[in-house]
């Protein structure tokens, strides 16, 4: 299998994975308000620098989506601020297609530090500590969605998309896993993976990928792969060459959206028909 190495001048070097991404772009963050913010397309070897940000707060979420109502991509930071004497979570959204930052409602909760968030159909969703946090891209509100029931007391648990569906993962002390998956706004049990699949500890295996037609589930552990057969509750490895010994990685589809430094970006709209957006002068880094 031949792996390519993705890197630019002037791109902020890739983070541990996986990061904010949306329809095969990623978002390049970082909690240091001096370092560059940036949308990257790994396929284009394309960048869009994302305007500076002027608060001074802690960052604790991202997030980058896609509204179709708007046609545009936009970013999300979520910051932990002191606001007349009381801790509030504050959200900013950059629009792609103006370039500007704008302050929208608090978040209702914070979340484990520096949470990316994760895209699907119009929306981002983040795991707070006893729900899930969604964002409404295109009216911007926030709701909040319950967890599963009788989840018992999993030391961890992680918000995926795969698959077109809403995937949690919940890790036990007694070396297990459990995936959820969002259906018919109910939860449903999607797999259980425990012990006698090798060795380790199960915290260290994360879901980067659901195959919904074939019922399997690609798991990363350590350094190595597991392919899971839902149905028949059987595992196997899965071995890449040419993978360096430390690494993370990210499933997300390939884009051939251009994020030139002019910002001539040609999008499809949800109505399936194409325009290209006026052009807007910028520095070139």
């Amino acid at each position: 299998m031949p792996l390519k190495t993705l890197y630019r001048t002037c791109v902020p070097r890739l983070p541990a994975l996986p990061v904010a991404s949306c329809n095969g772009l990623m978002l390049l963050s970082h909690y240091d308000v001096d370092k560059i913010w940036a949308i990257f397309n790994p396929v284009m070897q394309d960048f869009h620098e994302v305007s500076e940000f002027d608060y001074d707060s802690r960052l604790i979420g991202t997030g980058l989506g896609y509204c179709s109502a708007s046609d545009d991509y936009k970013v999300v930071r979520i910051d932990e601020i002191l606001r007349r004497g009381k801790i509030v979570y504050q959200t900013c959204v950059y629009s792609l297609r103006s370039g500007f930052w704008k302050v929208i409602n608090d978040c209702p909760s914070d979340f484990p530090w520096l949470s990316p968030g994760v895209y699907l159909n119009g929306a981002l969703y983040w795991r707070s500590w006893d729900f899930i946090i969604a964002l409404d891209l295109e009216t911007e509100n926030y709701d909040k969605l319950p967890l599963p029931p009788d989840l018992g007391k999993p030391f961890e648990t992680r918000v995926d998309a795969f698959g077109g569906c809403l995937i949690l993962s919940c890790y036990y002390m007694m070396n297990r896993i459990d995936g959820w998956m969002m259906k018919d706004c109910e939860w449903v049990k999607l797999f259980t993976f425990g012990e006698g699949y090798g060795s380790g500890t199960r915290w260290n295996l994360r879901p980067v990928a659901y195959f919904k037609s074939k019922g399997q589930v690609f798991l990363l552990h350590d350094s190595g792969f597991f392919m899971l057969d839902i149905e028949r509750n059987l595992a196997k490895n899965v071995t890449i060459d040419g993978l360096p010994e430390f690494f993370s990685c990210q499933f997300f589809p390939g884009s051939i959206l251009p994020l030139d430094e002019s910002y001539a970006v040609e999008v499809k709209s949800s109505a399936g028909t194409k325009r290209k957006r006026k052009k807007k002068t910028a520095n070139k880094v």
